[in-house]
């Protein structure tokens, strides 16, 4: 029975985590000038909904993202995460083997939890990374087209043509749909919503703002292009010039585990009271504690680069 307590415990606290994620991405607001007030209706949450139903939907979005992991992918895609969730689970278990010896269907809810959200992140990063290699192509290649009085919605379809994803895919149904007569602020909310990247958005508010208002596109474009250039030459040298650093938190974070994985070894009876004697526990919370206040810290100064 407290197996099954322990195994509801860990869906809901993941059940709590997706809301509370989903909750803020709901009340980020970010500015932009003089677009800001033409977009609160678009790219922002309509502050008419109640919040129950914005929580409700919220959620409803966030069990959607983990299902979408293994729903309808490409088979290498699938297979590579049933492996993650597989070896995430495995090697919890083997951790609490040799370390923290808890109940096993506990840490096996806790290791599917964790594999989840591992593969949000290597999704998340993957996409990240395919939209940065493509996106300042892609802008040229709309540029190209506008400059020869091509409408944003032909060239959009053009560009969809010979772009690789994520943009290539996400260009073509944004044609469609506009072809078809839907609401540029709808389509350009939902393509903002698979593609969340500070660049997409300013993107979005580009031809919002010319299908609105008749704004000077291609201006606007290769400005951006040139700033997505700039940041991502700034980006690649900042990672150049901390990656020694990077690598030396990560050896540093090791070393301690390490440590206590052959202090079992070394001096089981030393061992067995820092992990199963109620004094000792002390020693174990202020070694975990230390170790995820120091990351914590690393990874905030990182940021601030």
């Amino acid at each position: 029975m407290i197996r099954l307590y322990v195994l509801i415990l860990c869906f809901g606290v993941l059940l709590l985590y997706l809301v509370g994620k989903r909750w803020q991405l709901m009340q980020k607001n970010i500015s932009l000038g003089e677009a800001n007030s033409l977009l609160k209706t678009t790219l922002n949450q309509n502050n008419t909904q109640s919040t129950a139903r914005r929580l409700v939907w919220g959620a409803r979005g966030f069990v959607q993202t983990y299902i979408d992991l293994f729903y309808r992918r490409q088979r290498k895609v699938l297979i590579r995460n049933i492996v993650i969730v597989i070896g995430v689970i495995m090697g919890a278990l083997i951790f609490n083997k040799f370390v923290t010896h808890q109940d096993e269907l506990g840490v096996i809810g806790a290791g599917f939890i964790l594999s989840l959200l591992v593969l949000v992140r290597v999704e998340k990063r993957i996409l990240q990374k395919s939209f940065s290699r493509v996106f300042p192509e892609a802008l040229s290649v709309i540029n190209g087209a506008l400059t020869s009085g091509t409408s944003i919605s032909q060239a959009l379809a053009d560009c969809a043509l010979i772009m690789p994803e994520p943009l290539g895919e996400e260009f073509g149904r944004i044609s469609r749909r506009l072809n078809v007569g839907e609401a540029p602020e709808r389509v350009l909310k939902a393509s903002y919503k698979r593609l969340p990247f500070k660049e997409y958005y300013f993107f979005t508010v580009a031809i919002l703002i010319n299908l609105k208002s008749g704004a000077r596109l291609r201006e606007v474009l290769l400005r951006l292009g040139k700033t997505v250039a700039n940041a991502k030459a700034i980006e690649s040298k900042k990672m150049a010039m901390t990656s020694e650093v990077r690598m030396s938190s990560k050896i540093t974070a090791i070393i301690p585990f390490m440590f206590l994985i052959g202090l079992q070894y070394l001096s089981p009876i030393n061992y067995e009271y820092i992990m199963n004697d109620p004094d000792g526990r002390g020693i174990l919370y202020y070694f975990l504690g230390s170790e995820a206040f120091g990351m914590v810290c690393v990874m905030f100064l990182m940021r601030k680069l």
